[in-house]
């Protein structure tokens, strides 16, 4: 069992996160497939675990691949081999490393926030040096989640101090920590003073006002989870710059002078796009059955069938499928060539009784024969080939080899 002594010595990251060189020893070097799993004397590289990814780093130039903690000892896997008593040099990234601290710091000030003022205790959180996530097991509103990122900003600001310190189990406990305490021989505490204590392993400032912001960037709601996203330090700051180019796009673009009046013009907007899908959708009706009425009229009888052959100029497929649909229903054959400037559009269809013709096998041929590509079943089929001159000449002959097979 490792002393409390022995743990600080070996993690001075523990004490100061702010470390981003230091020479150490090699203690031992172990191949594991085609990388090394070293263990040094002492080191600065936090493990990756809690929520708080690794830092990138070397050492003595060698690339670090990954950094974990196994049963106390902390392990860092290299490309190549170390001797054993070498002394070598570790660097950490650390800008990395900072925006590592800020994060975690983030998320404590955050999940703390949420438990004082809704009692909405984080389930679990993760950072990154580009963002941080926490998850709570309520849902809360806008208004909620705004109070809480002020509240949060205002710790801040008032740039309390962070300490940290290992105690025993049965110390630990005489504490207020909020969350639980998991077992171990020693548990770090991280202290906000005069506001949280929360039992954590991760690396954070010394005072909430290094974070300089704290911005929450997005919420949403997944399998009974509430995810809430945020960003501090230098990716807060950039978040706002994009947040302020955004807005003043959205302003320019919704005719507003200032972009307090954004929101307003933004749900007048919404609500007149709803009132003219509605329109929409009123006009398109009224469409499908002129058109359904006027291709029913169209249909001429061949072979005891009745038969909808037309060319339509710039149709819409999707409005022409549904009209072919409920012709196939009224026992009428669907031949339809929908055309444009560049291409030529096959929909047949056919009512599902009969077993002739095969219209998947004619628009085949069709569209290997000209480029293009289609196919179906034989009671219905769709294709489309580059339009030119012969697209059209060979468009008559199929309309006219299938009349001819239903005679």
């Amino acid at each position: 069992r490792m002393d409390k002594e022995t743990l600080l010595y070996r993690r001075p990251f523990d004490t100061d996160s702010y470390l981003t060189e230091l020479d150490t020893a090699v203690v031992s070097c172990e191949k594991r497939e085609d990388r090394y799993a070293v263990v040094f004397e002492q080191t600065i590289f936090f493990p990756r675990g809690g929520g708080q990814p690794c830092e990138p780093g070397t050492a003595d130039g060698h690339k670090v691949l990954d950094v974990t903690d196994e049963d106390g000892l902390i392990v860092h896997l290299l490309p190549c081999p170390l001797e054993v008593g070498q002394r070598v040099t570790l660097r950490i990234d650390w800008a990395t490393r900072l925006a590592h601290m800020q994060h975690h710091l983030a998320q404590h000030i955050l999940s703390a926030t949420f438990t004082k003022l809704y009692h909405n205790d984080t389930a679990h959180a993760h950072v990154t040096a580009e963002g941080g996530q926490i998850e709570l097991p309520a849902r809360l509103t806008p208004a909620e989640i705004a109070e809480g990122e002020r509240e949060a900003n205002r710790i801040v600001l008032e740039n309390h101090a962070v300490t940290t310190e290992y105690y025993t189990p049965e110390v630990a406990r005489t504490f207020p920590v909020r969350g639980k305490i998991t077992p171990h021989a020693f548990i770090r505490l991280v202290t906000i003073e005069d506001f949280d204590v929360n039992a954590c392993g991760g690396t954070h400032c010394r005072r909430t006002g290094e974070l300089g912001q704290i911005v929450i960037t997005g919420a949403k709601e997944v399998r009974g989870i509430f995810r809430i996203d945020f960003k501090t330090g230098e990716a807060a700051k950039k978040e706002l710059g994009a947040r302020t180019e955004q807005l003043l796009s959205i302003q320019q673009a919704l005719g507003v002078e200032t972009t307090e009046e954004a929101p307003e013009a933004a749900r007048r907007t919404v609500q007149e796009l709803h009132r003219l899908e509605t329109v929409q959708q009123e006009l398109r009706a009224r469409l499908d059955e002129s058109d359904y009425g006027l291709l029913e009229a169209s249909a001429a009888l061949i072979g005891g069938h009745g038969v909808v052959c037309r060319i339509v100029e710039s149709g819409d497929m999707k409005h022409y499928k549904s009209i072919a649909d409920r012709l196939a229903k009224s026992k009428l054959i669907t031949l339809l060539a929908l055309t444009d400037e560049e291409r030529v559009s096959l929909l047949f269809q056919r009512p599902k009784g009969d077993k002739t013709p095969d219209l998947g096998a004619y628009v085949k041929a069709y569209t290997a024969d000209l480029g293009g590509k289609g196919g179906g079943s034989p009671v219905s089929a769709q294709g489309s080939v580059p339009r030119s001159q012969a697209a059209i000449d060979k468009l008559n002959e199929l309309f006219i080899n299938i009349k001819e097979e239903l005679k």
